[in-house]
């Protein structure tokens, strides 16, 4: 089966000689709530998890919010669980970090 089958991100390879890892990104509803997040924030995540990035408007849909509180709650999770692709606007999509283009 595939990460994708398992609805969990796909691994991050890092190859710096003379090791190589292997790192398995999988979150779930309990451990993010262990780690302080709000249920607002652990949809977030554990849908990046699922569908591989989320938008703002994503954000205000799954979660019944603002532009203004989606905007919040991705900036919240950009410090350890996100990163911004694209540029500000229309465009941007928000990703697990460590994920690439190719992921």
């Amino acid at each position: 089966m595939t990460a994708k089958e398992h609805k969990i991100a796909p691994p991050i390879f890092s190859d710096t000689p003379p090791d190589f890892q292997v790192t398995i990104i999988k979150y779930s509803d309990t451990e993010l709530e262990k780690h302080g997040l709000k249920e607002a924030l652990r949809k977030i995540v554990l849908h990046v998890q699922e569908f591989r990035s989320i938008t703002n408007a994503e954000v205000q849909k799954l979660n019944n919010v603002s532009k203004a509180t989606a905007t919040r709650y991705l900036s919240e999770l950009e410090d350890e669980y996100l990163e911004k692709t694209g540029t500000t606007g229309v465009g941007t999509q928000y990703r697990l970090k460590g994920l690439t283009n190719g992921s």
